[in-house]
């Protein structure tokens, strides 16, 4: 059966931006007298910007309302998100999706406007975003992947999506979505996922399947 809908992760999967939030999750860290660390970072890569933030109080030991870090942070991600490039292939993945009537979401666990703001500025434009704005609870669990077919009026089982972390391609498992992998699957925790791709690109036959 034809795919009917595109279900994206932004950050590693349609956005090529793991070393900026790399780098700027280093200088959030550091400058709240933190260690930060790489398995740290990827740790946290798919958790909502409010789950991170907690998680990093505890960790680090910096007081104050989570909200307002989650706001100073998000300041800085906005400031700098537009030198973001697109993930290889994404550009044909998006054309071969629109030529074939696929709606296509991003579903992230960052804000909903970030993702309109950068999809638009980069020419990818999406029929809805599912953002941090917009859910209750977060990846892993199923809510966001459930929403984002709501929003689109389609099915599990016309739907496929893309993650490049274990707690969003364990969201994406749960709404009952094929999921595929963008990025090395590492010594992670994955679900039962449908395959592995480098570029973006290469799910295009998968549209017809």
């Amino acid at each position: 059966m034809p795919v009917r809908a595109l279900l994206l992760d932004m950050d590693g999967t349609l956005a090529d931006s793991l070393p900026l939030m790399r780098r700027l999750y280093a200088e959030f860290v550091e400058a709240r007298g933190g260690r930060p660390s790489d398995a740290e970072f990827y740790s946290l890569n798919g958790v909502p910007l409010l789950g991170i933030m907690r998680a990093l109080q505890a960790t680090h030991g910096f007081g104050g309302d989570p909200a307002e870090h989650v706001e100073a942070y998000l300041a800085r991600i906005h400031e700098h998100y537009h030198e973001v490039p697109p993930i290889a292939g994404a550009r044909e993945l998006f054309s071969a999706a629109r030529a074939a009537d696929v709606r296509i979401a991003i579903v992230t666990s960052s804000s909903a406007g970030l993702a309109h703001a950068w999809s638009t500025g980069v020419e990818l434009p999406v029929d809805t975003v599912i953002g941090c704005e917009d859910i209750r609870i977060g990846k892993p669990d199923p809510e966001p992947f459930l929403l984002a077919l709501e929003r689109l009026g389609c099915s599990a089982a016309d739907a496929l999506a893309v993650e490049d972390a274990p707690l969003g391609a364990t969201s994406a498992v749960a709404a009952g979505v094929r999921t595929w992998i963008r990025g090395e699957r590492g010594t992670y925790d994955w679900p039962a996922v449908a395959g592995q791709v480098e570029r973006l690109d290469e799910l295009i036959p998968e549209l017809d399947r």
